[in-house]
């Protein structure tokens, strides 16, 4: 049974997958992809018509500084020198990030680098427009007013560095996108996150973050280029003091996160996940809005036939128990309730009773399982699972409909980053497999030559090697 698909933003794959009628109550579009989009609209970088001008205008001469340190050579060298000069350490000198055409998260640490090199940045930029005073062609960037052209526009010297006020506005452009940033590698790279808490975070992102009187947090630009500078202390900015396009901004992300994540339907299974969900700090009705009625519609379904799998036998409780379990409401004795009577033994309903035990499960009884503000469900329901198995085999169902689809996607691009025309498919599929695996598990240098004496020098090999107290008789016993 298919508990739910996760496409990428692509409208066509979206609609033919609704088309199906199987299909079209389990598909949930990419959450980063849902994220990208809404970044991108409110930077002005993507878009039938620019939605904020003033926003890729920043990041234009954002840009325009990382092109040049690729475009000319003493410039980055300049760069890396002055911080060599300010006494950091080879291993901890820092270099400019260049833009990406299709992630987003360039973009923000790009503008961080940027900020946290200004005094290298400004000092070698100014070097270099003084050395090349009125060349008309000193880096050449993507015309983005023809989109369809490959050829690029050149790029005058004096229209490339920022201003006093603009490196003001890029601390502000910094902050904005450091929130959403952690969202897109909290989704990325804590597998533990399910797709229910994924989505309170793009949630909270869109009500409490974009919100048009919520302050910002900002960190101010280094002192120097010291090592000790880097590290910034957290600042709050008023939101009546901001930077006009960040005002844009914020309005522009929460449209297309309300349009993209919560007017469209959501998946069935996607509804009961958010629904059970011990998320601290979140609230399924808020979060679920008008298809929280369906959500717990949905959920007692799933309840009721995870009850006919598992099979949990109905138990028999005297009258004094039964009262004494339902607060003292006549309610939980059964059709005799209604009549006014008490029967000698009542049926006692064990779904109706995990129900009520999983809704009094309290914030602080969860909190053993909390790490960094995120819920583990997934160990809180290994945990608990002999306390409620019905929401234990719900939550298997469910949890297995992913959030993204990043795992593959970054399979695919290792896959790119290996591949050349003449190297054998099977041996890129062995190092692919390889280095998407290094992730979990991480061998030693010694138990990588202990496996290579294994496999290469015979099983059977008694007089095994230690590679760190090797001798010249060891080296030629082979």
């Amino acid at each position: 049974m298919v508990s739910g698909i996760t496409p990428d933003g692509a409208a066509d794959g979206q609609c033919g997958l609704r088309l199906i009628d199987t299909l079209r109550d389990k598909v949930d579009t990419c959450m980063l992809h849902q994220l990208q989009r809404a970044v991108l609209w409110c930077l002005g970088k993507t878009g039938k018509t620019c939605k904020n001008p003033e926003a890729q205008e920043q990041l234009r001469k954002n840009a325009r500084i990382v092109m040049l340190s690729r475009q000319s050579l003493g410039v980055n060298k300049e760069i890396k020198q002055l911080q060599r000069e300010a006494g950091v350490p080879r291993h901890q000198v820092r270099t400019l990030v260049p833009s990406s055409q299709t992630r987003w998260g360039a973009e923000f640490e790009q503008v961080a680098r940027n900020n946290l090199l200004r005094h290298a940045v400004e000092q070698s930029v100014d070097n270099f427009k003084r050395k090349n005073k009125g060349s008309m062609e000193a880096i050449v960037e993507q015309n983005i007013s023809d989109q369809g052209s490959k050829a690029g526009r050149a790029v005058p010297a004096d229209q490339i560095g920022l201003s006093g006020r603009d490196w003001e506005a890029n601390v502000e452009l910094e902050a904005f996108l450091s929130y959403p940033f952690d969202i897109k590698n909290t989704i990325e790279h804590r597998k533990q996150c399910t797709g229910a808490q994924n989505l309170m975070f793009l949630y909270d992102l869109k009500e409490n973050y974009c919100h048009k009187d919520a302050r910002l947090e900002v960190k101010p630009l280094p002192k120097s280029l010291k090592l000790e500078h880097r590290e910034r202390a957290v600042q709050q900015m008023e939101p009546g003091k901001l930077e006009h396009f960040i005002c844009v901004a914020r309005e522009v992300m929460q449209k297309q996160l309300q349009e993209c994540c919560f007017d469209r339907k959501i998946s069935n299974s996607r509804l009961v996940q958010v629904y059970i969900s011990k998320q601290p700090g979140m609230d399924a009705q808020k979060v679920l809005e008008h298809q929280y009625i369906t959500a717990e519609t949905l959920y007692k379904t799933y309840i009721r036939e995870a009850n006919d799998v598992v099979k949990l036998p109905t138990r028999q409780m005297s009258p004094r128990k039964t009262q004494k379990l339902s607060g003292g409401s006549r309610m939980f004795r059964g059709a005799s309730a209604l009549e006014g009577e008490v029967t000698d033994t009542a049926e006692f309903d064990t779904v109706t009773d995990e129900i009520r035990r999983w809704s009094s499960l309290s914030a602080d009884e969860c909190q053993r399982f909390v790490d960094d503000g995120v819920l583990n469900e997934f160990e809180m329901m290994w945990q608990l699972r002999a306390l409620f198995p019905l929401h234990f085999l719900v939550f298997k169902q469910t949890a297995s409909h992913l959030a993204a689809e990043a795992n593959v996607e970054q399979v695919f691009s290792r896959a790119g980053q290996l591949s050349e025309v003449n190297l054998d498919p099977d041996a890129l599929a062995d190092m692919v497999s390889i280095m998407v695996n290094k992730h979990a598990y991480k061998p030693s240098l010694k138990d990588i030559m202990d496996k290579y004496y294994e496999m290469f020098r015979g099983k059977n090999h008694t007089n095994k090697t230690n590679f760190f107290n090797r001798t010249e008789e060891s080296d030629t016993d082979d």
